[in-house]
């Protein structure tokens, strides 16, 4: 029984048609989409906890953004923020989409499913810093919209106070 090579596409849009889901492409785009998103969601929520705290506009907040290059998402913009007060200043800025060592070893945030694999609790990572001091905010996988602090001692919730907490401290 012979075969019969397949042809090539004939045309750069039947070969990117046809080679895009062997690639995962389409996966890559939609991930990369969502955690994004989950940043931009991540900026309004702390942009209206800075607003509110701030009815006087004394905080300047300048929307930048950063390159990423990240395993499975490729390279991409992604968005960041610097906040200054007086000569006081700290950014904002996304580091990873997905789970890390840091994350596994540092934040215990790792949960074991009944066949013995590991499973990380936090999925995203968005540090705050004003070049002294750091604290990382991380995604929970379960319930994406929750975020939660790192001090590098103290995992907690982050809501209104802990963030006004944080700002506090890093523009003093």
């Amino acid at each position: 029984m012979s075969t019969t090579p397949e042809s090539p596409p004939k045309t750069l849009k039947d070969f990117l048609l046809a080679k895009a889901d062997e690639y995962g492409v389409r996966d890559r785009i939609r991930r990369r989409k969502e955690w994004l998103d989950a940043v931009r969601r991540l900026y309004e929520q702390l942009k209206t906890w800075m607003r509110e705290a701030d009815p006087e506009g004394l905080l300047d907040v300048v929307p930048y953004e950063v390159q990423r290059t990240e395993h499975g998402l490729g390279t991409f913009d992604a968005p960041a923020l610097q906040v200054c007060f007086g000569p006081a200043e700290l950014s904002i800025e996304p580091m990873s989409s997905g789970p890390s060592r840091y994350l596994f070893e540092v934040a215990t945030g790792c949960d074991r499913s009944y066949t013995g694999e590991i499973a990380p609790r936090f999925q995203g990572r968005v540090d705050i810093s004003n070049g002294l001091r750091k604290y990382n905010f991380l995604r929970e996988a379960a319930r994406s919209e929750v975020w939660r602090t790192w001090d590098g001692k103290r995992l907690e919730i982050l809501d209104q106070a802990r963030f006004e907490a944080i700002l506090k401290e890093l523009l003093a």
